[in-house]
């Protein structure tokens, strides 16, 4: 294990530091960090918590509005051409080397906010870890491949430019080249991409665009925000029918995110046909309602973002159903382990990697129809003691693997690794 050099400065770069899924790997991974004493600093294009610093331009002043409607327009730019305009690159580089940090870690940049261009720069000053969250870095403009293999090719002839980051323009040969390019700067830098699966990893190996070093570092589940209490407590706390089985269904966006194939669920969901109560709660749905029937309910709470309030959800559920069809991670998959509540998913992305089928969950293959999905649900919902079995074995997954503190060690002696690399090669010249 390479020494832990300290004192450490980590100056991590989110577009948001409050909202998405790598905004609370980022946030979990500040905070362990804090506690260990290395002095973390949030730079963000929306900060919202406190001690988050704005990275580009408040409006304080007339000037600062003019320079705002600039930052925009870059944004504006990117959803047709799909390539970071970088409007303001050179007030972050100032905001971002005043002072230099040892670490640069990178996070979510996609979006138009912000340019690639700046991170060799930056790489100049620090050594840069940059977490991938999902699959943009390596392609011309999507996040999710959705089994296209054209980021092998060099991209062009996009057939998904509506799926996020949306554009209207194709444009995405000459990003993807120009990622090339830039990656070339980072890696002869000695950057180093951190994919969050090892699936992910194994795609950011195959890439032609990225030749330096790549370390995969899963997310860890923070097991003191997450963990399994009295599901009866939990039920009474959210108004839950005590008697009957629940199944939670959820994901940011709820069914207006196409990643997460939420049509699939109605597709199950019309097939069963239980012998007992069933509650749906369906995350991240607002202000829509779904018609109940004799056996079936549904609960929309709409999207949470109290931790405490979501643990509860997890607890109070029998079962987590997770279709998405595309996942780097399976951050809720995690988070619904750690809780001790099993989850029924496809098999996809780094998911695979978290659920072991008939072990602490239950995977289905991609393509797989809704009444196979079905009737494994059916069948575990009556039987309890197979769902007690999947659970424990499910949190004991996440405790022993995927745990806050071992993935904030990981990135420690990553850290130090990478500022020990640059060191000999300063000496070296």
């Amino acid at each position: 294990m390479p020494e832990i050099l300290m004192p450490l400065s980590v100056a991590h770069i989110n577009f948001s530091d409050a909202q998405g899924g790598a905004a609370a790997v980022m946030h979990n991974l500040v905070q362990a960090h804090r506690r260990a004493g290395i002095n973390c600093t949030v730079f963000s294009a929306r900060p919202v918590r406190a001690g988050s610093r704005l990275l580009g331009f408040g409006i304080k002043n007339k000037a600062h509005l003019l320079l705002k409607i600039l930052q925009k327009a870059s944004v504006i730019r990117n959803s047709i051409m799909n390539d970071s305009a970088g409007v303001c690159s050179s007030l972050y580089y100032k905001q971002l080397t005043s002072p230099v940090p040892d670490i640069y870690h990178v996070h979510n940049i996609h979006g138009g906010w912000f340019s690639l261009g700046l991170l060799p720069l930056l790489a100049k000053k620090a050594p840069i870890v940059w977490t991938l969250h999902d699959e943009w870095a390596i392609t011309g403009h999507c996040v999710a491949t959705l089994g296209c293999e054209r980021w092998r090719l060099g991209c062009g002839d996009c057939p998904h430019l509506d799926t996020m980051v949306s554009v209207w323009r194709d444009n995405t040969a000459a990003n993807w080249l120009k990622r090339k390019q830039i990656y070339a700067q980072l890696s002869d830098a000695g950057s180093t991409m951190v994919p969050v699966s090892k699936w992910l990893a194994q795609r950011v190996s195959e890439s032609p665009i990225w030749k330096g070093p790549i370390v995969a570092i899963p997310n860890g589940i923070d097991t003191n925000i997450f963990y399994p209490s009295s599901k009866s407590e939990a039920r009474k706390a959210l108004g839950l029918d005590s008697s009957s089985k629940i199944v939670l269904c959820g994901a940011v966006g709820g069914t207006n995110n196409p990643f997460k194939n939420t049509g699939l669920i109605f597709d199950v969901l019309n097939h069963l046909q239980p012998k007992q109560k069933i509650t749906i709660i369906l995350l991240g749905n607002e202000n829509r309602t779904y018609k109940n029937n004799q056996f079936i309910s549904y609960v929309t709470p709409g999207h949470i973002t109290d931790r405490e309030l979501m643990r509860k959800y997890y607890v109070a559920a029998d079962l987590v159903f997770y279709p998405s069809k595309a996942d780097s991670f399976g951050l809720i998959v995690a988070e619904a382990m750690a809780c001790r509540t099993p989850v029924m998913a496809l098999a996809i992305g780094g998911i695979c990697e978290i659920v072991e089928p008939d072990y602490n969950g239950c995977l289905f293959a991609d393509d797989a129809s809704a009444k196979d999905i079905e009737q494994t649900m059916k069948l575990l919902l009556e039987n309890q003691n197979k769902l007690n079995d999947l659970g424990e074995k499910a949190h004991r997954t996440i405790k022993e693997k995927y745990s806050l503190d071992i993935m904030a060690q990981q990135y420690l002696d990553l850290y130090s690794s990478v500022i020990q690399k640059r060191k000999k090669q300063e000496i070296a010249g």
